[in-house]
């Protein structure tokens, strides 16, 4: 377990277990104007005012971005699942960086990701939303092979939100299609036809719950369901 804190001043102080994150002495001198700093379960991953990033920790899980660092300009944000890194750089395309199993290679999928608004991440891959609203998805090979069964009937899709092992997709039309795990929300066929009129969805560790027009939830999953039970 490791901590890094980021100080008034743009420099970093990392402290814990040196092997993921906790010794930054490698690229301390390069940790100056830093915005913020992003995170996974070994490694950490600062961005820059000039738009660079900086990696340190497990070099297998992110820690190391040495051969992507010339494409890492321009950085308009960082995002993180358990072992990987993705930067989105200001003119929408994607660099990917960590373990390769969970998303750190997206080279498959590469000529796909252009014209990227937003990239969401679950533990074990990343979603990325175009700006037409298809979506383009690339880690682990479950998630994208249950992907690749609805890649067609990801068109016109307002926003895409996942949990722990799955992804759920809310189109302009009120519509969702899911993917992943089909445990923990991947599959959502039991309820498909109550998916209609859906305004948001709220992600639950295992779970999705979808919040209708009509005020009405419609939730698939490992839901729980007993008394007391709070949806936000």
């Amino acid at each position: 377990m490791a901590f890094a804190a980021l100080k008034d001043d743009g420099t970093v102080v990392a402290w814990g277990d040196k092997t993921t994150g906790g010794d930054c002495s490698e690229v301390q001198a390069q940790l100056r104007d830093v915005m913020r700093i992003h995170s996974n379960s070994r490694a950490f991953a600062a961005s820059k005012a000039d738009g660079t990033v900086i990696a340190w920790g497990d070099k297998t899980t992110g820690g190391d971005s040495s051969m992507v660092q010339r494409q890492l300009v321009d950085v308009q944000n960082v995002y993180s699942n358990s072992q990987a890194f993705v930067a989105l750089k200001s003119d929408g395309t994607v660099v990917a960086w960590g373990d390769e199993t969970t998303g750190g290679d997206c080279s498959k999928v590469q000529a796909q990701l252009r014209d990227v608004q937003h990239i969401i991440p679950n533990d074990f891959a990343f979603a990325a939303v175009k700006a037409d609203g298809t979506v383009i998805v690339w880690g682990d090979s479950d998630t994208e092979r249950d992907f690749s069964m609805v890649q067609r009937q990801l068109v016109d899709v307002r926003n895409v939100y996942s949990n722990s092992q799955a992804f759920a997709a809310l189109k302009s039309d009120g519509t969702v299609v899911a993917w992943g795990d089909y445990e923990t929300g991947g599959d959502c066929s039991e309820v498909q036809a109550q998916l209609v009129n859906v305004k948001r969805i709220v992600p639950i560790h295992k779970a999705f719950a979808a919040f209708k027009s009509d005020d009405t939830v419609i939730a698939w999953g490992l839901v729980d369901t007993s008394p007391g039970t709070m949806w936000t």
